[in-house]
């Protein structure tokens, strides 16, 4: 059974492949996916990143700097692929489909 995190990841890797490349240019893209790969990794079947994983350490485990982390972060929350749980930002993240 592929966990849902993996389809999530998996999913969203298709959607990244569509945008253009002049929007998207190869290094940005790159590191997107690489953090796609760790918040993959990082939630557990429910789809859920704990609060105590820290955005550095996940940054460090996607090989991308603090600065990198956030702007691709933000990039999935505004997309509406990432999203903090009911609990706000202490609840840690939720992997989600737009």
């Amino acid at each position: 059974m592929v966990p849902s995190a993996v389809r999530w990841a998996c999913t969203l890797h298709a959607s990244i492949r569509t945008i253009p490349r002049t929007q998207l240019p190869s290094p940005s893209r790159t590191s997107l996916q690489a953090v796609v790969w760790v918040l993959a990794a990082a939630a557990d079947y429910d789809n859920r990143i704990p609060p105590d994983h820290t955005a550095a350490v996940l940054a460090r485990e996607a090989s991308v700097g603090d600065r990198v982390w956030q702007k691709r972060t933000a990039w999935l929350r505004e997309r509406g692929w990432l999203v903090h749980g009911p609990g706000g930002p202490s609840d840690g993240w939720q992997l989600s489909t737009p």
